[in-house]
């Protein structure tokens, strides 16, 4: 998990750098998508409600194998037996962010 998330951080900061984004344009949206974007992201709530309060029970759980593993084993896990490789990667992960948005800084 620690080197998928790594992955994931490295491939962020390659998008930061590269984005080489302009000068942001300034616009006011079009009518079309306040109309349907509402009533859409409502629709959208009350589905993944329903679907969540209809599965709590089984929500943070994982059956890996024979085994059913939740959420509450893996953070002991990772916090506490695997704690100093989780901190270390959070630092390197930092140390990459602030070199990709330094890199990434124009110069005026």
């Amino acid at each position: 998990m620690i080197v998928y998330s790594g992955a994931i951080m490295v491939l962020f900061t390659f998008v930061i750098m590269l984005l080489n984004a302009g000068k942001e344009e300034r616009t006011h949206g079009s009518k079309a998508a306040y109309i349907a974007g509402f009533p859409g992201a409502a629709a959208l709530f009350a589905l993944l409600a329903f679907i969540f309060l209809q599965n709590s029970s089984h929500l943070g759980q994982v059956r890996l194998g024979e085994y059913l593993v939740t959420t509450g084993d893996l953070s002991k896990v990772l916090f506490k037996n695997l704690l100093l490789p989780f901190e270390v990667t959070s630092v390197l992960i930092l140390i990459a962010i602030l070199g990709a948005v330094a890199l990434a800084r124009k110069e005026h």
